[in-house]
């Protein structure tokens, strides 16, 4: 739209300077009147048609002819200029245009009837033919594409079949790698373009020859009885390339033809500020992706046709990144979770990952959920916001909890020692609870038996081997008992008789042991 509102205030102010305030060409008037029709206007001081819609419109028609081909030689203006059905034969271009520099042309032409359309129709851009076939009024001071390739435009220009759309790029070489447009400048009787063919001496086969080979007509086909033959020009003009971005969140370089550079910032329109002429290739591509964001492009290449390129389409999604690391020391299984959310079991050593990934800028906040059996586990790096990478960093370290493992000692008097899977003893000298300085971890076994009994008692231990396990402590018991007492044996019963005996033994002892002392 600025390149169309420049071109229109130029356009204005060149016929405000002239005291006719005339256009200079029809895209002059088209550029100023968007939306013009096909018809006659006065260019320039003369009518003139003008072909305000095809291939972009704003073409001038500079040479037509009936019952006669042109000859590459300028002419002054002649009133067949404002009609598609000419009167007259006419051998020369209109030079009123000149000069006009790189410019488009257009080789148009019927074969048989004076009406009705084109039976070739050939537009060939950014060129300067225009100017070259109106240099002068004599046909052998012009050499139009002559020699076999001597004298032939490089590179090829961009050209378009305005019959069936067919297009190609600048430098799209001719089949037999030149365009012949005449023998030679001094050659009067050739005049001749084609689409994709050498032109004089041509292969027919495509039905785009036009002009004249050798006296020969040509529209579409060689040796034609009757036709009629048309030159238009057009200003080439730059177009812009541009589209849409959608889903952009920062920013995006965008890229056109590897060196124009674009950066977008926000979703909408954009443009690139280089501009190319009709038939110039265009490339676009993303450079470098926005943080967290891969945009693609739709509709990014293709070539320049008497329009801007508005079609581009650049369509941005959000990255998504995993959340993970590795666990160590894992006994069991544990239960992870983040954001509160996304349980995951983990029940091995190495690496994890949950199972919902995250957009750039999200937070993260990985915890326990719940513990294995028998172990603490913490988490290392385990907070932060995704930063456009995944998060590999987070640590799960694992370790194991003790459990003590004791009980209760009941009626011990006395000092007893105990011990533990054959070590770690304990002594005891009260009633009440005890622990073995040693703690086991989950899943350990444990044995514990009396070392040396207290002096006149006997103690035994009730539920004192087992597994042991972090649900339910070690609970042993220890009763001790005083041993029975040994009785003395009972004395034989004694009758009178032995009783007697008995007195007299001892009372003879006792004499005798007075005597001794």
């Amino acid at each position: 739209m600025k390149r169309i509102i420049e071109r229109a205030l130029t356009v204005i102010s060149l016929m405000v300077a002239s005291s006719s305030l005339q256009a200079q060409s029809c895209l002059d008037i088209l550029t100023a009147t968007p939306g013009a029709t096909d018809g006659v206007y006065t260019v320039q001081g003369e009518s003139v048609y003008c072909d305000m819609t095809t291939d972009g419109g704003g073409w001038t028609l500079v040479a037509s002819t009936a019952g006669q081909t042109l000859n590459d030689q300028g002419s002054s203006y002649y009133a067949d200029l404002q009609t598609l059905s000419p009167a007259a034969g006419h051998e020369g271009i209109w030079n009123g245009l000149r000069p006009m520099g790189a410019s488009d042309i257009r080789f148009s032409c019927r074969n048989g009837a004076n009406t009705g359309p084109f039976t070739v129709d050939l537009a060939f851009y950014n060129i300067g033919w225009y100017d070259e076939l109106t240099s002068s009024f004599n046909d052998a001071d012009i050499d139009f594409e002559s020699s076999n390739g001597a004298n032939q435009t490089l590179p090829p220009p961009a050209r378009k079949n305005l019959i069936n759309n067919d297009f190609l790029p600048l430098g799209d070489q001719w089949n037999s790698g030149y365009l012949e447009g005449e023998d030679s400048a001094s050659d009067l009787n050739d005049f001749t373009v084609d689409f994709d063919d050498r032109g004089m001496d041509a292969n027919q086969s495509d039905g785009t020859d036009w002009g004249e080979d050798d006296t020969t007509r040509k529209c579409g086909v060689s040796g034609i009885l009757s036709g009629s033959w048309f030159i238009w020009a057009r200003e080439s003009v730059p177009y812009s390339v541009g589209g849409n971005v959608a889903g952009l969140v920062g920013s995006v370089t965008l890229r056109n033809n590897g060196t124009d550079d674009l950066v977008v910032s926000s979703g909408g329109s954009f443009n690139f500020s280089t501009l190319l002429m009709n038939g110039e290739a265009y490339n676009v591509t993303v450079s470098s992706q926005p943080v967290g964001q891969t945009c693609s492009v739709t509709n990014g290449s293709g070539y320049i046709s008497s329009s801007d390129v508005t079609n581009l389409s650049v369509s941005c999604t959000d990255n998504v990144y995993s959340v993970g690391g590795a666990v160590s020391g894992l006994a069991g299984s544990i239960t992870l979770q983040i954001n509160g959310a996304d349980d995951l079991v983990v029940s091995a050593d190495g690496s994890f990952n949950f199972s919902t990934p995250l957009t750039h800028n999200t937070a993260y906040a990985v915890t326990v959920l719940s513990q294995p059996a028998g172990q603490t586990c913490s988490v290392t790096n385990g907070s932060g916001n995704i930063s456009g990478s995944d998060v590999t960093n987070l640590s799960v370290n694992c370790t194991d909890n003790l459990y003590p493992v004791g009980g209760v000692v009941s009626g011990l008097s006395g000092s007893i020692t105990l011990q533990n899977n054959g070590g770690d003893e304990l002594t005891l000298s009260a009633d009440g609870s005890f622990s073995f300085s040693t703690q086991l971890v989950h899943n350990a076994a444990y044995s514990i038996t009396v070392l040396s009994q207290p002096e006149r008692q006997t103690c035994t231990v009730i539920n004192g081997s087992g597994i042991l396990s972090a649900a339910s402590p070690v609970s042993v018991t220890v009763e001790c008992v005083n041993n029975p007492v040994q009785q003395l044996k009972s004395l034989p019963a004694l009758n009178l008789s032995n009783l007697i005996l008995m007195a007299i033994m001892l009372a003879g002892a006792g004499v005798y042991f007075r005597r001794k002392h």
